[in-house]
C-alpha cells in the first residue's frame, strides 16, 4: 500500500492523515472490513473516505481495483445565504428576506437549519414568517411579542427576539430553493427581521440495498 494510504483495522489507524497548514489536501483513507462470517479480513469490499478541502466522500473498490463513488459524508455538499440588515413591513402581504438556491447533488437526507431575529410594534398584532421549499411551505412561525417600549433602529420597538430551528428533508439530485418570508398580521403595523440565516448540507446520503 503507497504512503498515500492509512489502513484502518480493529479500530486503530496505523499513520495518521497529513493536513497541509493552508489547504485541506485530499487523503483517501482505506477500510478494509472484516467478514461477519468468517471473521477473515478482506472479504468485503475496500471503502475509502476520501477528505478534501471541500468535500466529504465515500468510494468502494471494484474487483478491477478501481474505486467508484457510493455516497458521501455529512456535510459533504453545503451551501448558505445570509442577509444581516433590518428590515420592516408594515402589509399583510409576504415579503421575501431571504433566498437559499440549494444543489442537492445526491439522493438522501439534507438538514436545511435557519434562525432570525425579529420584533413587532404591537401588543395585540402579530409577528408572521415562514419559509418555503420550491413553493410550498414546510415551517411556519406566528407570534404575539407584546412590547412597544423603547426603539432598536426604525422598527418601532426595542425588542430583539430569536428563533432557530432544522429540518431533516429527503432530496432527490436536483436544484432546490428555500425562501424566507415575513409580513405584520395587521395593516400599519412595524414588523421587522434582521440576522436571516439559512443553510443546507447533506446529512445521510441514500445506500442502496
Amino acid at each position: 500500500m503507497s504512503d498515500n494510504y492509512a489502513t484502518v483495522e480493529e479500530g486503530y489507524v496505523d499513520r495518521a492523515p497529513e493536513f497541509n497548514a493552508i489547504k485541506l489536501r485530499d487523503i483517501p483513507i482505506v477500510f478494509t472490513e472484516k467478514d461477519p462470517i468468517d471473521n477473515t479480513m478482506g472479504a468485503i469490499p475496500e471503502r475509502t473516505l476520501v477528505i478534501s478541502s471541500s468535500r466529504l466522500g465515500i468510494s468502494q473498490r471494484l474487483p478491477s481495483g478501481d474505486f467508484i463513488e457510493v455516497g458521501s459524508g455529512y456535510g459533504s455538499f453545503y451551501d448558505y445565504a445570509q442577509d444581516n440588515g433590518v428590515s420592516t413591513s408594515t402589509v399583510t402581504s409576504n415579503t421575501e428576506k431571504l433566498r437559499l438556491t440549494y444543489l442537492a447533488e445526491t439522493q438522501g437526507f439534507h438538514k436545511l437549519c435557519w434562525s432570525y431575529q425579529f420584533n413587532s410594534d404591537s401588543t395585540s398584532q402579530d409577528f408572521r414568517a415562514h419559509i418555503r421549499q420550491n413553493g410550498t411551505i414546510i415551517f411556519d412561525h406566528r407570534e404575539e411579542p407584546k412590547d412597544v417600549a423603547g426603539n432598536f433602529g426604525a422598527t418601532g420597538t426595542n425588542q430583539k427576539k430569536q428563533i432557530s430551528g432544522f429540518l431533516m428533508i429527503n432530496l432527490f439530485p436536483g436544484v432546490n430553493t428555500f425562501q424566507l418570508r415575513w409580513r405584520t398580521s395587521s395593516a400599519g403595523v412595524n414588523a421587522s427581521i434582521w440576522n436571516v440565516n439559512m443553510d443546507c448540507m447533506l446529512a445521510v446520503p441514500f445506500q442502496s440495498p
